[in-house]
């Protein structure tokens, strides 16, 4: 049960990756968590993280943070931390990191079948930010 502190906020979820980064949502007084963006890192990925941010206004902003199968740190978990380090220091906003083992199997298991490539592509990373937002909600 998600209790009522963080019902009252609206969080943005990052799943970071090399190539691309997640984006998943909650707004303040709502439940429902929903996948937003998918943001290039090809084109200054922060342009694009910026106008989210001034967008949506969120209170919170919680970013993955990948572990290994064992729970150990990986080049990653690094790079993760890094990149959250930056979004805190760029938005003066809290940022907590959320494991986010396993949430990009979860995030294709949940596709519909008939989903092509491009659209598994497009959408993985914004469900895996949606599961890391979901995990982060439901902890006590």
């Amino acid at each position: 049960m998600i209790d009522t502190h963080k019902i009252n906020q609206t969080v943005l979820s990052f799943d970071w990756g090399e190539k691309r980064i997640g984006v998943a949502i909650k707004l303040a007084g709502e439940i429902n968590i929903s996948p937003l963006a998918t943001v290039e890192m090809g084109n200054n990925p922060w342009n694009q993280i910026n106008y989210l941010i001034k967008k949506h206004l969120p209170d919170i902003l919680v970013v993955g943070r990948p572990l290994n199968l064992e729970g150990e740190k990986t080049e990653q978990t690094n790079l993760a931390i890094s990149f959250a380090q930056k979004l805190a220091k760029r938005t003066n906003l809290k940022v907590i990191l959320q494991d986010e083992t396993l949430t990009t199997l979860t995030a294709l298991q949940s596709m519909p079948k008939k989903a092509s490539q491009k659209q598994k592509k497009l959408l993985v990373d914004q469900l895996s930010a949606k599961i890391i937002l979901e995990d982060y909600l439901n902890e006590v």
